[in-house]
């Protein structure tokens, strides 16, 4: 779904404050999470358990404040951001407060936006609210691959995205000892054998378990299995790691 909506940002770089020139340099490839926001000065509550997170990429802005993602091209003039593209959003189904949540974000930055930074900090004025925002990097490190319990929350199947029925998690662990994947399909579990690459993963054989499955969880059992075979490629970007096999994808989080 293309909705489109025109965006006014500025931007500021890093390790410093921003007080001129172009900063689509300092903000390439960066992403910032939210870590306070008032109105009026007084602070303003988001969705418990939700961010704003703001990522800059060859070009685009990303925007997502806990629900669906937003994205749009865009040009710099001096420390000014305007839009090139209408925008374009994913249409996931969330709780409403998270869709209201994703609106009003909408709303805040079409309305324009004044960043400045300073340090790993980037703080967003638009009207009366003000996001304070931190490098992801420092904000949330990586979680590590091995060792860690992740939990299955969203599959995308190319241009789709669908989320994991709540009450059968689905978990993925990688053992240090051993080279072997612990599997949980949300009904079966099973393991198999695994090797690291250069953000790649080989997976062997999954020995699995044969219980029968209702229909919504076979489905999640048969994307799993369907992406975790054979060579993957992977990334950890903070709690989030992303497996991805061909036009499918598997969206973990860590604790």
């Amino acid at each position: 779904m293309l909705v489109g909506v025109t965006l006014v940002l500025t931007g500021c770089g890093s390790m410093a404050t921003t007080t001129g020139g172009s900063v689509e340099s300092e903000l390439e490839a960066r992403t910032f999470l939210s870590t306070e926001v008032t109105r009026s000065g007084a602070p303003f509550a988001v969705v418990p358990g939700s961010v704003i997170k703001l990522t800059f990429a060859e070009g685009r802005l990303s925007a997502n404040a806990g629900c669906n993602t937003m994205g749009a091209g865009v040009t710099f003039d001096g420390s000014r951001m305007t839009l090139t593209s209408a925008v374009a959003t994913t249409d996931m189904a969330c709780p409403q407060e998270l869709m209201d949540q994703d609106t009003w974000l909408a709303g805040l930055l079409t309305a324009g936006s004044d960043l400045s930074a300073a340090d790993d900090f980037l703080t967003l004025v638009s009207g009366t609210t003000t996001i304070v925002l931190q490098d992801e990097r420092t904000a949330v490190p990586d979680a590590p691959l091995v060792m860690t319990l992740w939990t299955l929350d969203t599959i995308i199947d190319g241009d789709s995205a669908s989320s994991v029925p709540v009450g059968n998690p689905a978990t993925l662990a990688f053992g240090s000892g051993l080279p072997k994947a612990f599997i949980e399909t949300g009904c079966n579990t099973g393991s198999g054998e695994y090797d690291i690459g250069d953000r790649t993963l080989a997976l062997g054989p999954i020995a699995l378990t044969k219980k029968a499955c209702r229909e919504e969880v076979a489905s999640v059992e048969s994307a799993v299995l369907s992406v975790l075979q054979g060579e993957v490629a992977y990334v950890i970007d903070g709690k989030v790691l992303t497996i991805t096999r061909g036009a499918q994808s598997l969206v973990y989080r860590a604790p």
